[in-house]
């Protein structure tokens, strides 16, 4: 499994509108406008984390073993940039056979140096992934209004105890159909 790294973008739409975050904490005026975007995407990016998929589109570097499949998320991109043992987005659709033909011990141009081992190599593919603004669920819409509202209300902790990394269960209960189980969170 790759260890994936996500750069939101700064442009993407966010999946709940500044509006609707308005409305749900029944404010009128604007003048809290950064602060709630700010929250937004806070809350969006703890749903992210909790189910292991993008909400909003954004560039996704994830890190490859030679030893491991290249499989990119099914709302990725094109490749626009390579690093590591590969240097080249062209060689990327050329790596399975590349690396069949090294398991066979034939003769290539490109060896690993010696002593060190296939799954210690690595490459890192950077992709653009395009959520459409339709696709987030009214589900996770309403559990990223629900995590906005608490961090707008609750700027502060009163206790200690109160402390926890883990969401509560009616963040849970909303976003649990949308988790991916294989993902190490």
């Amino acid at each position: 499994m790759p260890t994936t790294v996500v750069l939101p973008s700064s442009s993407a739409p966010l999946p709940v509108s500044l509006e609707l975050a308005r409305q749900h904490l029944r404010l009128d005026g604007t003048g809290e406008d950064a602060l709630l975007t700010h929250y937004l995407k806070a809350a969006c990016g703890l749903c992210e984390q909790y189910c292991g998929r993008l909400f909003r589109s954004a560039t996704v570097k994830a890190t490859f073993r030679l030893d491991e499949d290249y499989v990119l998320d099914p709302l990725a991109g094109s490749p626009t940039a390579v690093e590591g043992f590969l240097t080249d987005v062209a060689d990327l659709p050329t790596l399975s056979s590349y690396l069949e033909e090294y398991r066979k011990g034939i003769s290539i141009n490109r060896e690993l140096p010696w002593g060190v081992a296939l799954a210690s190599q690595t490459y890192t593919v950077t992709y653009p992934v395009t959520v459409p603004e339709d696709a987030v669920p009214a589900e996770v819409a309403q559990a990223i209004l629900k995590l906005t509202s608490d961090l707008y209300e609750n700027r502060e902790t009163s206790s200690l105890g109160n402390l926890s990394h883990e969401l509560s269960v009616g963040y849970r209960v909303l976003l649990a159909p949308y988790r991916l189980t294989n993902v190490l969170n």
